[in-house]
């Protein structure tokens, strides 16, 4: 073991160019921090409480993931927000929509940021800004992208699905699952793979 980095909960890590991880941690005290390749860390930023007392707040964990400029993109409870990588400061921060509950988020070859709510599918720009809105179409908490820019993702609830989201956020297809999605992976040719909670 090189090193090692402790909290409560450490709920997910981005690498970026430089082999730096971005760390994620929920649970009660909730932050985002850039930890060096040598295990120092180098900034840390509180963020919202996940919702954990609140019964009606179905968000659990925060998520992060690196942009293509180097951004670090980061969803809690109902905001995204996009950080400078040196110093952790904001370079801008996006309601996702009033009510809504970030679940999940990816990023675009583009530089878009789709975010996966407790309703449905949320597209912003590289720099925040709600581009669409697609209610209804996703509300599970897997999600994959093509490299055209469209979403391939699972619900969890049952009857669950498989949805293909075009880029403009018009549905492409679906296809009925017996059981809830734990993870999707698409292939170069286009394929869909699924693993299921039975298989």
């Amino acid at each position: 073991e090189l090193w090692s980095l402790r909290s409560d909960s450490l709920e997910g890590l981005a690498v970026g160019e430089s082999d730096e991880l971005y760390v994620v941690s929920g649970i009660l005290y909730p932050f985002v921090s850039r930890v060096s390749p040598g295990g120092q860390e180098v900034w840390r930023v509180p963020l919202p409480p996940g919702g954990f007392d609140d019964p009606t707040l179905s968000f659990r964990r925060p998520s992060v993931a690196v942009a293509a400029d180097g951004t670090v993109v980061v969803g809690s409870v109902n905001r995204v927000y996009g950080l400078d990588p040196k110093s952790g400061e904001p370079r801008w921060k996006s309601d996702v929509l009033p009510g809504l509950h970030h679940r999940s988020l990816a990023l675009s070859l583009d530089g878009a940021v789709l975010v996966v709510a407790e309703r449905g599918l949320v597209r912003l720009s590289a720099d925040g800004r709600v581009r669409w809105w697609g209610e209804g179409k996703f509300s599970g908490e897997v999600l994959t992208l093509r490299a055209d820019g469209s979403a391939v993702g699972a619900t969890r609830e049952v009857p669950a699905l498989v949805l293909a989201v075009r880029a403009d956020g018009s549905e492409a297809w679906r296809f009925p699952l017996e059981f809830e999605g734990r993870s999707v992976s698409v292939d170069r040719s286009g394929g869909v793979y699924v693993v299921s909670e039975f298989g």
